[in-house]
């Protein structure tokens, strides 16, 4: 249901001025068409399966750039970007925040949609499609979610958690639930962090020794 959702989206956003939806199982089937990689896409070709994550990474970087780095620097007032996928792990959905991360410095928000699918109802929408969308039952069953959870993870703060009915979801509601995406913090200057290891070492080793000492 969550390409049907983002279609359903895209179609209803009367608050925002453009929306762009990139599905990764079309640029999965985009590689396979142009044997970019092998002669045929399918869950067992990793190779195929990462490049295909890292195009549709990549061209969300490509519109966001677009968006907030135009030539007059005046970007258009409103972008929705749709990234359709299960992201069932949240290091998917960390790849997804970073590329947002890059772009901080601009108003952006970011959301997770948890649309709440129970497992029987995933395996009978899958066997309803095409031979060539389908997934075998066996990698449905494999996966494990990892739900969002802002403990865990502070970036995971926006999500909305709806149920397989997810007719009332609306761009209001995103945007209620969005967070603020906040810059990456500054990189640590090794020579600091090899110094605090050290400090860290030397003190567990002087109580250690004043443990033996007693």
């Amino acid at each position: 249901g969550k390409s049907s959702l983002a279609r359903e989206l895209k179609e209803a956003s009367n608050l925002v001025d453009r929306v762009v939806h990139i599905e990764y199982d079309d640029v999965a089937r985009e590689i396979q068409l142009q044997g970019t990689t092998c002669n045929a896409f399918n869950s067992d070709s990793l190779g195929a399966w990462r490049l295909s994550r890292n195009i549709a990474l990549h061209r969300l970087d490509q519109e966001l750039g677009r968006h907030f780095f135009q030539e007059d620097n005046t970007p258009a007032s409103r972008l929705l970007i749709i990234m359709d996928d299960n992201f069932h792990l949240r290091s998917m959905r960390k790849n997804v925040y970073q590329i947002c991360q890059s772009h901080a410095n601009a108003n952006l928000y970011f959301c997770i949609l948890w649309l709440d699918t129970p497992l029987q109802v995933c395996l009978d929408r899958n066997r309803q499609r095409p031979q060539k969308s389908r997934v075998p039952d066996e990698t449905i069953l494999k996966m494990a979610l990892e739900a969002p959870d802002p403990v865990k993870a502070s970036w995971e703060q926006g999500w909305v958690h709806f149920t397989n009915n997810w007719s009332t979801i609306s761009i209001e509601q995103i945007m209620e639930n969005s967070q603020v995406v906040h810059p990456p913090p500054p990189p640590v200057d090794p020579e600091i962090l090899e110094a605090e290891r050290r400090k860290t070492r030397e003190s567990l080793l002087h109580k250690y020794d004043g443990y033996m000492r007693r």
